[in-house]
């Protein structure tokens, strides 16, 4: 997936969620597929530590994970990074 586009696949996967993904999560979450901490991915979207938080909080929710690996191993399942 480059920058901000969302594929096809991606799209439909998403689509498959009981509650998809906003725009800022997939972001968020594209962050923490290259390994970025909570404060890094703050600094690249320019939002505070607590916001970044707050969106991996419900990236975990809406994928049914409890951390920022499992959240990364499910997205790719369902093809969404």
């Amino acid at each position: 997936m480059c920058g901000n586009t969302i594929t096809l696949a991606a799209a439909e996967s998403a689509a498959a969620l009981r509650e998809p993904l906003s725009k800022a999560q997939m972001r968020v979450l594209q962050l923490l597929n290259r390994g970025l901490a909570t404060k890094e991915i703050a600094a690249q979207l320019d939002i505070a530590v607590g916001t970044a938080r707050w969106h991996l909080n419900q990236i975990y929710g809406r994928l049914h994970v409890r951390n920022r690996t499992q959240a990364v191993l499910k997205a790719r399942e369902l093809r969404l990074l």
